[in-house]
């Protein structure tokens, strides 16, 4: 995080960013690989300006990445007959999520009172891939 005072006690403004990566914590043992891996990254901006000593304006911008994939298996259904078992006993797959927020604060302070007034924009962009997985080790191969 920095905070850049652009005009002293009148503008200033404030960036942060962060990254986060988690390599997969659970191990497919029929494919073989770690799942639930999950990448974020994401920045802000926010610009204060005090118009006055009574007026207050904020404006914010943020952008965030989460990327991921996951297992769920579903063990109650893996008992169905041999020809379900790559049907049901799996739900595999990834996400990508992409979310914009943007909000606005006007604040006037009048005698002993504070008006403020905010607004919002949030934008999210979400791509969920299904993963098909064929059967995975030569024991579900001869069921099927």
């Amino acid at each position: 995080m920095v905070n850049i005072p652009l005009i002293d006690d009148k503008l200033g403004l404030r960036v942060s960013g962060f990254t986060a990566e988690r390599d997969g914590y659970t191990e497919d043992v029929l494919r073989g690989i770690d799942t639930r891996q999950v990448d974020r990254s994401g920045y802000r901006a926010k610009l204060l300006w005090n118009v006055t000593d009574t007026v207050q304006i904020r404006l914010s911008a943020e952008h965030t990445e989460d990327k991921g994939d996951a297992d769920t298996y579903n063990t109650a259904n893996a008992f169905y007959v041999a020809e379900d078992i790559g049907k049901y006993a799996n739900n595999l797959g990834a996400w990508d999520d992409d979310t914009d927020r943007y909000t606005a604060n006007f604040r006037w302070l009048v005698a002993d009172h504070a008006f403020t007034v905010s607004w919002g924009k949030r934008s999210q962009t979400r791509s969920l891939f299904r993963t098909t997985m064929q059967p995975p080790c030569p024991f579900y191969r001869s069921l099927i």
